[in-house]
């Protein structure tokens, strides 16, 4: 963990942001090994994590196979509401508000992925966009997907502002920071596949199929990504 600290910085906040950190370390189990301090003009926070997993045992982007079911999990563009009302270009009740802002401000990944990694063929997580993160899915292999609109999975509240045109499928399913996962496997799987995520209390949804022919698409028709998934270095 690296901190550049400016010169107005002080003790209080130096305890809270420590204790913050002690606690993030004890839930998620994780170590802090060191670290620079400098002096900065404001208060810049860089942090790497290090991991391992065992060998023949990580989850690839590549691997997906023509015909495979394409899996979703938890649900989609909760964050980007989140975003909107801590923007307040959403509107909505306090209890709602509070529900999307703390998707988008206190997001859990999805700890699945280790638990079905001998089950699926390809995964990726969900950080840059649903669309955008499954284009690179599915240009690994050079595949496209077939996507039901009914199956993405949408919370009731964000139905709900859907359906009063207070934000878009598009842009929910253009936006990043849900950190679920989209992965795919073979059907023959799929009944392993939900007795795990049940048993662990995870809902997947199956949304559509790996196909041969390139591009999404939407209940059988092409679509055109008119907002771009986040690019780092656009």
């Amino acid at each position: 963990l690296s901190l550049g600290l400016p010169n107005y910085t002080k003790a209080s906040w130096l305890r809270k942001f420590t204790n913050k950190l002690l606690s993030l370390q004890k839930k998620y189990n994780f170590f802090l090994l060191g670290g620079d301090l400098s002096q900065s003009n404001k208060i810049i926070i860089s942090s790497n994590f290090f991991g391992y997993v065992e060998k023949d045992k990580i989850l690839k982007r590549t691997g997906s196979k023509i015909n495979d079911d394409i899996w979703v999990t938890g649900n989609i563009g909760e964050s980007l509401v989140g975003l909107k009302i801590k923007q307040k270009k959403i509107k909505i009740n306090n209890l709602e508000k509070k529900y999307f802002l703390n998707k988008y401000l206190f997001p859990v990944h999805c700890p699945l992925g280790y638990k079905i990694r001998n089950y699926v063929t390809s995964s990726i997580d969900i950080s840059d966009g649903f669309y955008g993160d499954l284009s690179k899915l599915i240009n690994y292999e050079n595949f496209g997907a077939s996507l039901n609109i009914e199956d993405i999975p949408l919370s009731r509240q964000t139905k709900h502002l859907i359906k009063n045109r207070k934000i878009t499928l598009d842009s929910l399913l253009s936006s990043g920071d849900d950190y679920e996962l989209i992965f795919t496997a073979n059907s023959k799987n799929s009944s392993i596949i939900k007795r795990i995520s049940k048993k662990n209390n995870i809902k997947i949804t199956n949304v559509g199929k790996i196909i041969s022919k390139k591009g999404i698409y939407l209940d059988n028709k092409k679509i055109k990504i008119t907002n771009k998934s986040f690019e780092h270095f656009s």
